[in-house]
C-alpha cells in the first residue's frame, strides 16, 4: 500500500474527499480504487484514489476517505 503526504486544505468536495494533481498522481503511478494510506503532520487516513472524467481537469483525482 502506498503511503503519502496529502494537503487537507485542497478538498473541494468536503473534508472526506482530498483533491490530487495531476503531477502527483503520474509521481506517484496511483491508479483508480488503489488503496492508499495518507498523512498531514501526525494524522493518518486510509482512502482510495478516485477518477472521475465528468470534472473539471483540476479536480478530476482524489483521495476518498474511509
Amino acid at each position: 500500500m502506498k503511503r503519502f503526504e496529502i494537503d487537507c486544505n485542497y478538498n473541494y468536495f468536503g473534508p472526506s474527499k482530498l483533491g490530487l494533481s495531476h503531477e502527483e498522481v503520474i509521481k506517484l503511478s496511483l491508479i483508480p480504487n488503489e488503496r492508499v494510506l495518507v498523512f498531514q503532520d501526525e494524522d493518518e487516513w486510509l482512502g482510495t484514489v478516485v477518477f472521475y472524467k465528468e470534472l473539471p481537469y483540476v479536480y478530476q483525482w482524489y483521495v476518498k476517505l474511509d
